[in-house]
């Protein structure tokens, strides 16, 4: 929120000059008039708003065009971004996210300013600036979820998180594939070319299936003692249910080739079952559901029941083919093989949903008229979450800095930290490899407010 006349920040990524001064994305907006009169040893303003600026895609820290601090004496309306702004994570470096989607899409959090004494603490050589266990100082007698990312799947509670998820799943589906899908599958038709390599295919699946009959054939074959446990009756159960899928999975796999006795033969059958039109189909059969929901009242509860069944409706598209796969090494080299393989939209679609139900969580807990949407069990785990402090590194203002790389040094210092941010999970803040983003200023620059002369620096595992 800032005033229509002032500009959006820009700037040029050095990782990516071709692509010319791009738009900036938002992190964050403080209020000076909420920091404390001997922040920055009285330095700064204490009027306007500070606000920080940032290109997510560059690792380079010395460049200006990939951050900015700007400080605005007033607030104006909430700003749209640019239309021509750029993805948040453009996985050059890790692949695909969610961020490659949801370009232009930032979470809502309020701040709380907490004072806390500038002191550094000695751990195993180190200099740390936050207490130990600093969460349960900032929430003192509120539950705090422990370390560690949150595995908990949540179920939609709202038919809003249905839709949310199925837009995110459609646009996955109908977006490319990434360039090493390709790169992948090339690799593998190359090595199917190789002498001996398809003639290998079923022998190396029998040899697998020695070792697997080696490792649990005495168990598999011996009687069942009459005293055995429903517990252990289930997993031998189990287990010979998946040795006959084994081997039945062999004897599909050697008639597929004997009707296909050729890599170019076998080539031309798998590409008839390419994924690609199925994914294309699926995308359109996830939108017209999607479309069937547009008159409903989002913002209301979904039973199970009612989850249930638009779970059967949506997989009606689901099915399976043949494909190409990497086989288990067998000394030099990687072995390719052909497998059957699932395709269903319930696999993206969940691994989408948990994280849209949270999302949509967030934005009604800071709506008091949908807060009691969110259920009651969601809710604690939730807020337990938002507790958390990832490695106990909180976002901070002024005094000492929380490094990783570098460690804050006592006493007086030549800059001053102009604001810490840390990775955070539920500001879906993920810096680097879990790292912090610090921005530093020299007293000088400060007192003058020469916010360009800032410098930001990545630190990260």
């Amino acid at each position: 929120m800032f005033p229509e006349d002032i500009e959006w920040p820009r700037g040029v990524n050095p990782e990516n000059p071709d692509a010319g001064e791009v738009a900036l994305h938002f992190i964050a907006q403080v209020c000076c008039a909420d920091l404390p009169a001997d922040l920055w040893g009285g330095l700064g303003p204490r009027e306007g708003w500070l606000l920080l600026f940032v290109n997510g895609n560059s690792a380079d820290n010395e460049d200006s065009g990939t951050w900015r601090v700007l400080h605005v004496p007033e607030l104006g309306e909430e700003r749209e971004p640019p239309a021509d702004i750029g993805p948040i994570h453009d996985g050059i470096y890790t692949g695909s996210t969610g961020w490659t989607v949801r370009e232009s899409s930032y979470p809502r959090w309020p701040v709380d300013l907490v004072c806390v004494p500038n002191e550094l603490r000695i751990e195993e050589g180190r200099s740390l600036a936050a207490p130990a266990d600093f969460a349960s100082i900032l929430y003192e007698g509120q539950p705090v979820a422990p370390e560690g990312r949150n595995s908990q799947k949540f179920e939609p509670f709202t038919w809003r998180c249905v839709v949310e998820a199925l837009d995110s799943t459609i646009a996955h589906l109908r977006a490319p594939l990434p360039p090493q899908a390709e790169r992948y599958a090339q690799q593998m038709r190359q090595k199917l070319s190789e002498p001996g390599a398809l003639e290998d295919i079923v022998p190396a699946l029998e040899r697998r299936e020695a070792e697997f009959w080696q490792k649990h054939g005495a168990l598999l074959n011996e009687p069942e003692p009459s005293d055995l446990g429903p517990v252990e009756r289930d997993r031998r159960a189990n287990m010979r249910a998946y040795a006959a899928t084994r081997a039945a999975g062999i004897q599909e796999v050697a008639a597929l080739l004997a009707a296909n006795p050729t890599p170019d033969a076998l080539i031309e059958r798998l590409e008839q079952e390419a994924a690609d039109e199925w994914r294309a189909q699926a995308a359109n059969h996830l939108q017209s559901c999607r479309s069937s929901l547009d008159q409903d009242d989002l913002d209301s509860p979904i039973t199970a029941e009612d989850w249930e069944a638009t779970r059967q409706q949506l997989t009606a598209h689901d099915t399976e083919i043949w494909a190409l796969a990497w086989g288990h090494s067998e000394g030099s080299g990687l072995p390719v093989t052909v497998e059957r393989r699932k395709l269903s939209v319930i696999e993206p679609l969940g691994s989408i949903l948990s994280a849209t139900s949270v999302a949509v969580a967030t934005r009604y807990y800071f709506d008091p008229g949908k807060r009691g949407l969110i259920p009651a069990d969601m809710l604690a785990t939730l807020e337990a979450g938002w507790r958390r402090l990832y490695e106990n590194r909180p976002h901070r203002m002024g005094g000492y800095h929380d490094g990783l790389q570098s460690d804050a040094q006592p006493g007086p210092a030549e800059m001053l930290l102009l604001m810490q941010f840390a990775t955070d999970d539920p500001m879906q803040w993920l810096w680097g490899d879990c790292g912090a983003v610090y921005c530093f200023i020299r007293p000088g620059d400060l007192e003058d407010r020469a916010w360009d002369r800032a410098e930001f620096h990545l630190e990260c595992h």
